[in-house]
């Protein structure tokens, strides 16, 4: 099995390496193992797919970090390398591949592809949730959250398939999203606290709720 240090072929941490790294799969697609060092590689929206995948909604196209097309035996090595993601991506997407081994690696984001709010009050029609405005960038238009997403994107909070967390277990809360859902805003209270209104809401203060607004 052939070697490659990405290093010696330019591919360096603290870059952004999405084009350079797909073309360099591309000219080894056998037999190969890619070896990254240590430190951030970034990836950014550069390529793009029309993949259908299931259970997700429909989208035009897909935005794609790393890429893996018709490669057959390839280990891609990592030494706690972690991969960064700019805005809504898939992370890595194997196409047509056979017998691809990655070890080594940490996926993560700039900036979270959900965000979070946590409990403040409730009544059994409303609960009033604060949103991080530093961690969760985000304004209000027309009593609707719309988060800061990536480099000139914004995308409104989902009112559907918001997840509950316990406050003290940090565990998922029981039957959270059958008893409880976010229904329309109500009101802006100031401070980066919104009230939404909500059915008998099961919650508690200081509950994590994880506010969805990914498509």
């Amino acid at each position: 099995m052939t070697q490659i240090i990405l290093k010696d072929h330019g591919i360096l941490p603290n870059t952004d390496c999405t084009l350079a790294l797909a073309e360099l799969f591309a000219e080894h697609p056998c037999d190969t193992e890619f070896i990254f060092e240590s430190g951030d590689y970034h990836f950014s929206p550069k390529i793009f797919r029309d993949l259908r995948l299931s259970n997700t909604d429909v989208l035009p196209q897909r935005k794609i970090g790393v890429i893996l097309e018709n490669m057959k035996n390839i280990r891609l090595t990592g030494s706690g390398t972690r991969l960064m993601y700019e805005g809504q991506m898939q992370a890595v997407t194997m196409l047509n591949c056979e017998n691809v081994v990655m070890k080594g690696f940490i996926i993560d984001w700039e900036k979270p592809l959900v965000s979070e709010g946590i409990v403040t009050a409730f009544t059994d029609s409303t609960v009033d949730v604060y949103i991080d405005p530093i961690a969760f960038p985000h304004v209000v238009h027309d009593l609707r959250v719309v988060f800061d997403t990536g480099p000139g994107e914004e995308s409104p909070m989902n009112q559907w398939g918001v997840i509950q967390f316990d406050a003290n277990t940090r565990t998922v809360r029981r039957t959270t999203g059958d008893r409880f859902q976010l229904g329309r805003m109500l009101e802006d209270l100031g401070g980066n606290v919104y009230r939404f209104a909500s059915k008998n809401p099961d919650t508690a203060v200081g509950n994590i709720i994880v506010l969805r607004h990914n498509e």
